[in-house]
């Protein structure tokens, strides 16, 4: 892989190290757009050398949007490496549907600051976000459009969320079968469309989404794909139950396996 051209031109990063920064931070969150599943925000600390040099292993940095899963997982280890450290927070799809989408986000965020945060011995000079404003928070924040585009620290910390956000889905998928979360991690899939007819929501689908709302309330999403889904009657329906001990015990193993260092300080 090679070098993003977009992460060739660091003019953000460079601009708070000209200004005297020893330390950046970046965040950005993934699972904006998914009808199920948390929403996850990754930050990492990244010190000076790495804009001075960056590692080999380290060349196809990007937006992980424009990368295939497997080009994800081969960076993630490096970036986890190679950063001062990194952390990791969600927001649930409960918390999405009771606070609002923008205030879940910046809850995801304050979560994966303070994961950061236990792996620092300083704060860092500046938290750098993608166009996500960030009022009280612990330090100076600034907000850039595109900044997974533009932002060395932002594109590794999208990354490792959506890493980790993929591997919570896969998880989920044998509690909540049905609805093939392994391979849509919650989006709106056609064959998620029609599991959410069928089945009605599960646990964890985020049920102030206008397609989740349908669903629940028997409504037939516009975009449903077969004819027999459409003529299938509401009693057909069965609910899924949920299992919080099986969903909570899926995050923590997740979240262990990803922080080798909080699993053996327990």
């Amino acid at each position: 892989m090679r070098t993003s051209v977009r992460m060739q031109n660091l003019a953000i990063e460079w601009s708070w190290l000209d200004r005297g920064a020893t330390l950046i931070a970046g965040t950005d969150e993934v699972g904006r757009g998914a009808w199920a599943g948390p929403v996850v925000a990754g930050m990492v600390a990244v010190p000076p050398a790495l804009y001075q040099s960056l590692p080999l292993d380290l060349q196809g940095i990007d937006d992980s949007k424009l990368l295939s899963p497997k080009q994800r997982l081969a960076l993630a280890p490096h970036i986890e490496a190679h950063v001062t450290a990194w952390g990791l927070g969600a927001a649930t799809s409960r918390e999405i549907a009771s606070a609002g989408f923008g205030t879940a986000v910046r809850l995801a965020i304050r979560r994966a600051y303070t994961d950061l945060a236990t792996k620092l011995r300083r704060a860092p000079d500046v938290l750098l976000t993608d166009a996500v404003r960030m009022p009280g928070a612990p330090i100076p924040a600034e907000s850039y459009d595109k900044a997974d585009q533009r932002c060395l620290s932002v594109a590794m910390a999208s990354i490792l969320a959506k890493v980790h956000r993929d591997r919570l889905m896969r998880r989920f998928d044998p509690i909540y079968p049905g609805y093939d979360f392994a391979n849509n991690k919650g989006y709106g899939t056609r064959k998620h469309q029609a599991a959410l007819f069928h089945l009605g929501p599960c646990a964890i689908h985020r049920r102030s989404f206008r397609p989740v709302m349908r669903a629940a309330s028997a409504l037939l999403p516009d975009t449903q794909p077969t004819r027999n889904a459409i003529e299938a009657p509401v009693a057909s329906r069965k609910p899924v139950v949920p299992n919080r001990n099986c969903v909570a015990a899926a995050v923590r193993s997740a979240q262990d396996k990803e922080n080798p260092q909080r699993t053996a300080a327990q």
